[in-house]
This record gives structure tokens, sequence and C-alpha cells, in this order.
């Protein structure tokens, strides 16, 4: 062997001794993963376990649950579980069984807290947001936003389809138990401000209807659009030099005598209150959108039937 090679052996020797005597120290945190930032809000993404020990939080950004020991009072990390994408919402059906729901996998992360591993998902319906058990049999409550439905599951039985109770309002949400658990609230989140919508486009007459900009008797502004917003004129005036502008909708409010106004005092009761006479074709309240409730509609457990606040 040449002195040269001797030389290099030597080398790579001395580098693997000292490479084996170095100590790396291993992280006990979770490892961060490559991922999209959804940004959607969290509605319940902190949870207790019943016993009082143990914290789960949904970590929204990393696609999963971080749990710790709470036992002593100052939060001690104990693990971590990957679910789907985006978990707004955890709740505890028993100390050992977690229920995440992800709101972009349109699913449910069912989380054995023993083994720190998910043992069965659920598909659910678009946009999922929270999860609560009620009754007797403690049946999972899963609200979906965008399909505007609760499903509700039956946890002894997973391999079933579950139930579907249709909402009629617009992105139901957060959802909350009576303290007896035979009642279910739903928070809706787009509904319940009292609003609608009056269109002034070429749609049809059911989407929304174009009732701005017809010249039908009772119209405030006899198909004027975009319609003046101070009187019969407008502040400020329009630049007659301007090109014609684009025909222009409005948002009507109900107000505490039950009229729907526009912000410039407009009256077009007539063409939104179900209660008024006119044509169907001519109805401007989608369905759901002229609800009027401030509060959580109520859902009762045994019948699954739904109440609407007045």
């Amino acid at each position: 062997m040449s002195l040269q090679k001797s030389a290099l052996s030597i080398l790579v020797c001395q580098f693997i001794l000292v490479s084996a005597s170095i100590t790396v120290p291993v992280s006990t945190n979770a490892a961060d993963l490559p991922y999209v930032n959804w940004e959607n809000h969290p509605v319940h993404p902190l949870d207790i376990s019943p016993s009082g020990d143990l914290l789960a939080v949904a970590h929204t950004a990393d696609n999963r649950v971080q749990l710790f020991d709470i036992s002593t009072g100052a939060p001690q990390a104990v693990g971590h579980v990957l679910v789907g994408v985006d978990p707004v919402s955890v709740r505890f059906r028993n100390n050992n069984e977690l229920w995440v729901v992800n709101h972009i996998s349109d699913s449910v992360s069912i989380v054995d807290i023993n083994l720190r591993q998910v043992r069965a998902t659920l598909l659910t319906a678009d946009e999922p947001f929270d999860v609560v058990f009620a009754g007797t049999s403690g049946r999972a409550f899963v609200s979906c936003s965008q399909a505007n439905k609760v499903l509700v599951y039956d946890p002894s039985a997973l391999n079933m389809d579950p139930l579907e109770v249709a909402i009629d309002a617009e992105d139901p949400r957060a959802l909350a138990t009576s303290p007896n658990g035979s009642k279910v609230y739903v928070a809706i989140f787009e509904s319940g401000n009292a609003t609608t919508i009056l269109g002034a486009h070429n749609m049809t007459d059911d989407d929304p209807p174009n009732i701005v900009i017809k010249r039908l008797i009772g119209t405030p502004y006899d198909g004027e659009s975009p319609p003046p917003n101070d009187g019969n004129q407008f502040s400020p005036a329009i630049n007659p030099d301007l090109s014609t502008p684009p025909r222009s909708g409005l948002i009507v409010r109900k107000n505490t005598e039950g009229r729907w106004m526009d912000d410039n005092e407009g009256d077009w009761t007539t063409w939104v209150s179900s209660a008024e006479t006119k044509p169907p074709s001519q109805a401007a309240c989608l369905a759901g959108t002229c609800r009027t409730a401030t509060s959580p509609l109520l859902m009762r457990r045994h019948s699954l039937s739904v109440t609407y606040p007045a």
C-alpha cells in the first residue's frame, strides 16, 4: 500500500472514531410537516378529558393533535397524533377516545389515546366544523357547514351510514348540548342578521330575483339601477361624463316593525316577505336567507326534530 493511501485510511478511521463519539441530542418535539395554510379558524380547538388529566389541542395548520398531561397543573407534552387536513375541533368521547373534525379533509378522525393513533376515519359532508355527543346512547352530532346539515353517528356502529338532518340556514358551525344532553344547539354563521339580497343582473328570477331593475308597482325606485342613495338623488352626484354604471343589487334588512328596508329607507317588504301577496317567481327570499333568528337553532336528540327561534 502506498504512503498516500495509508495516510488516507488513517484519516478516514479517525473521522469515524470522532463521529461515533459525538452524542446527537434527540428532540422530543414533533417534527414540522410541509403544509399549505388554509387559514381556517378553529371552532373548538381545546378539550380536557373527563378525568381532567389530559388536554388535547388541535394544531390546525400542522394537521395534528397535540396532547398534554395537566394532572400536576403545568402542562407537559406527552405526545401527538397526525390526523386529517385542518383539524378545527376536538372532543373527548371518553378518557381513551378523542374525535377530531378535519375541515379540509371532510372527515372525522377517531383517536385512540392510549395507542396515540387514529383507529377510524369517518367521511362527512362538505366542510365539517364541530362535533358533540348527546343523549344516553352518546350519539355523535357533526355539523357540516357547506352542506347545511348535521350528521348523526352511532359510535357503537361506525360502519353504518350517519343520519342526516337538514338545516334551513347557511353555514351551521359550532355545536353545544343542554345540561341533560336532550338537546343539541347549532350556531349559524351566515344567517341570523335579518338581511337578504335583491338582485339586479341577468339572472333567473330565482337566483336571486331581479326585483331592483324591474319597473313594478311598489318598488321604491321604479327600476332605476343603481338605485339612489339619498332620497331620489345621489350623494355625491354622479359625474355625467362617466359611462353608464353597471346595474346594482341591494341588501335589505328587516327592521323592528317587520319591514324590509334598504339604507335609503326604501321599503321592499312587498317583494321580500312571503307574508305579502306577489307572484311566486318574484319572491326574493331564497331558502334560509331571510331567517331572522339571532340565537342558535335547537335540535332534539330523540326525534332529531329542528326548532328555529322566532
